[in-house]
């Protein structure tokens, strides 16, 4: 996630979202983050607790969702995109 914030700080310059609610939780959290490439740091732009999100079906909904918006010539970077996700399918088989 950091990489993929870090192209859309570079490419847009727009923050990543974050969702976040565990199991049983009554709330879904909820964090627009920057970040600063000089320092490596993140930027809490907006962090709050929302009310608990539900599935299509009506359950709760719970685990993560990031929202990236990021700018390039996919075209071009197609297959290293691609091989970047098969690594990331090996070292994360759970996501």
């Amino acid at each position: 996630a950091k990489m993929a914030l870090i192209w859309a700080k570079m490419s847009t310059g727009l923050p990543i979202e974050v969702f976040s609610s565990q199991e049983g939780s009554d709330f879904t959290s909820y964090c627009k983050l920057g970040i600063n490439l000089q320092k490596n740091k993140p930027d809490v732009i907006e962090h709050e607790k929302q009310p608990r999100r539900l599935n299509d079906d009506g359950s709760p909904w719970h685990g993560a969702e990031l929202r990236v918006t990021i700018e390039g010539d996919f075209t071009m970077y197609k297959s290293k995109i691609g091989k970047y996700l098969q690594q990331m399918a090996v070292i994360t088989p759970y996501a």
